[in-house]
């Protein structure tokens, strides 16, 4: 009678297929995003970020060290889980839940489109934000856990 599975999970009909292409798809966006706006601005995406933090870094002390090993670790690990996605492999689910406790700390929600626009702090007020933050990342959980038991093959 009852397979496991909540009676909203059946109502969506979360197979593992439309979870993966949508996560995929978001993780596209915010690379797109990123990607954009470093052309917008003069910059070769990825690599003069990445450059302007190594001139950084040996001014500065460990802490901002570290702190640029979890935003890089991240930014990497967004790229990766986007094609895994949408390649549709399973080892995307667990990257995808390591990236939950760095999207929350660094403020990097999986709906990034959440956050698009000029002066959003400012609009929106930092509770909103943050509280649209840790649902992103449940939703992102959730449907993921949902969506478990029919992977691929």
């Amino acid at each position: 009678m009852n397979s496991g599975k909540s009676d909203s999970m059946r109502r969506l009909n979360l197979t593992a297929e439309r979870v993966y292409l949508v996560w995929g798809i978001f993780d596209a966006i915010y690379i797109a995003r990123y990607v954009l706006l470093s052309i917008s601005a003069g910059r070769v995406p990825y690599v003069d970020d990445f450059n302007n933090a190594m001139g950084l870094l040996a001014v500065h002390g460990g802490l901002p060290k570290v702190l640029a090993g979890f935003v890089w670790g991240l930014e990497i690990s967004i790229v990766l889980s986007c094609s895994l996605f949408l390649l549709r492999w399973r080892v995307a689910r667990w990257l995808a839940y390591i990236q939950v406790p760095l999207r929350l700390v660094l403020f990097v929600p999986s709906i990034s489109v959440l956050f698009m626009g000029p002066g959003i702090k400012d609009r929106y007020g930092i509770v909103l934000l943050v509280s649209l933050l840790i649902m992103s990342e449940g939703l992102k959980v959730w449907t993921l856990w949902g969506s478990r038991s029919r992977v691929f093959d």
